[in-house]
């Protein structure tokens, strides 16, 4: 064997290296599914409705973690290295993911953005109306699709009948909040503004975007005068933050309480029931009609 032809080998081999070093190597999935790492709770039940079992599919953020504050450790950054879908919501959500979209894109990850052109103000929230809900829907969709066409059909069928729940829960809200006699809800934080301005509704909040946010006295002072002066009869709260906020609003203003659920995760008693995106928003629908209809 020639001493150029060894050199060559060695360059060669070592060309190799360089290039596998560049690029994760994507493991044989379980099998043969994709693996798939979602975000948030409500963009994982959008998949696996889509998906059901012909996936493995991991939620990144735990229930009762502010996606706001989350950061993925060393081992999630190389487990999303060498999946072959990650869907995160965008919007300023997880602004985590939107730093490491390029990067994960280079290494053959197929990344969804579902809020890109959806979002809007710095505002995540997206998932609480249903018709921008189905628009993430659909690219999570596009994005199976894309990265197993052999499941195809069955990913189009599941999609269909997810199409069909987001449109029969948009028709539920629009003729439900067509007859409401107040257009105001106190929020704790501003979550709910895109179902606000898809159905008519004005949102007050008491805190931001972010729920772990807190009120000035001079912020607590302008909603305890707006109950006041706009005759507001319930102030509402959420499953999976601290209640004081609203527990204080009640008090000073002698209003009562509701539940209105930002479906960021499934509390244990929700757990047990079964609950999903689609139950928790028709009892959304529930208190709002008891606010504003009732």
């Amino acid at each position: 064997m020639s001493r150029a032809f060894i050199i060559l080998l060695a360059v060669l081999f070592a060309a190799s290296i360089l290039m596998t070093g560049c690029t994760a190597v994507r493991p044989e999935a379980e099998n043969g599914k994709l693996n798939v790492y979602i975000t948030t709770y409500p963009l994982y039940d959008f998949t696996m409705k889509i998906a059901g079992d012909r996936i493995n599919a991991t939620q990144i953020i735990p229930t009762g973690v502010d996606a706001h504050e989350f950061e993925p450790s060393p081992k999630l950054m190389a487990d999303l290295e060498r999946s072959d879908v990650f869907i995160f919501n965008g919007g300023g959500l997880e602004a985590w993911a939107e730093r490491v979209e390029d990067s994960l894109n280079r290494k053959g990850v197929i990344v969804v953005n579902t809020g890109k052109g959806i979002a809007k103000d710095n505002d995540p929230h997206i998932w609480l109306s249903p018709i921008r809900a189905k628009q993430q829907a659909e690219r999570i969709y596009d994005a199976l699709i894309k990265a197993d066409p052999g499941n195809a059909d069955y990913y189009t069928k599941n999609f269909k009948l997810l199409e069909a729940k987001f449109d029969d829960l948009d028709k539920k809200y629009r003729d439900t909040l067509s007859k409401a006699t107040s257009r105001n809800i106190i929020t704790t934080h501003a979550a709910f503004a895109y179902l606000c301005e898809d159905y008519g509704l004005n949102q007050v909040p008491i805190t931001g975007v972010s729920p772990g946010s807190e009120p000035s006295p001079r912020r607590m002072a302008e909603i305890i005068k707006f109950i006041k002066e706009n005759n507001i009869k319930y102030v509402f709260f959420e499953p999976l933050t601290s209640p004081k906020l609203a527990d204080s609003i009640a008090r000073e203003t002698g209003i009562e309480k509701l539940v209105l659920d930002p479906v960021e995760g499934l509390t244990e008693e929700q757990k047990a029931r079964n609950d999903d995106y689609f139950s928790i928003m028709e009892r959304n629908l529930m208190s709002l009609k008891k606010a504003l209809v009732e």
